[in-house]
């Protein structure tokens, strides 16, 4: 008898082609971002790399106040950073901090601290449902606004500085 070798190749070729296919396929799609989606995220012009500013706002900052900025480090704001706490019409801080850098083309960033009045556990008090009113009221007004934003929630979580840090990570 004589052996059978030609099919296994052939099989093994095809299992080998449909593999690197496949490798190719998957790195195709997790590293090649897609147009539009670069088209939301980068604003025109910079290229694949954005300045990111936190600035003292005080009330609201102005527009003098960023161009000024942008003058002095010789660079055009990508991405602004926004502190803002935890309470009811919370995005109204937010939105009119957005009149401001909107029409400079600087996207949002939104540090939302869930600082407590009156202190306590806030990862607590959100997990027994008595900040929903908050949280309820903040994604409305985030999503009428309608634009892609940053939002990072609890900064600095890793740590014990801030009232939500230092926590269980479950509780995130």
């Amino acid at each position: 008898m004589k052996p059978i070798t030609k099919p296994i190749v052939e099989r093994s070729r095809l299992f080998r082609l449909i593999f690197l296919l496949a490798v190719f396929i998957f790195l195709a799609a997790t590293t090649l971002p897609t147009r539009a989606a670069r088209d939301i995220l980068l604003p025109p012009g910079t290229g694949t790399v954005w300045h990111g500013v936190w600035l003292p706002t005080g009330r609201t900052i102005s527009r003098s106040a960023i161009t000024a900025f942008e003058n002095q480090a010789n660079k055009k704001v990508g991405v602004e950073t926004y502190y803002v706490g935890w309470y009811i019409n919370a995005w109204a801080d937010v939105q009119r901090q957005i009149n401001v850098w909107g029409p400079m083309g600087i996207k949002t960033h939104v540090v939302w601290e869930p600082n407590l009045k009156g202190g306590g556990d806030p990862l607590a008090a959100i997990l027994n449902g008595s900040q929903d009113a908050i949280i309820n009221d903040f994604a409305a007004k985030s999503k009428a606004y309608g634009q892609p934003f940053f939002l990072r929630f609890a900064h600095e979580m890793n740590g014990n500085w801030f009232w939500w840090g230092g926590q269980e990570p479950e509780k995130f």
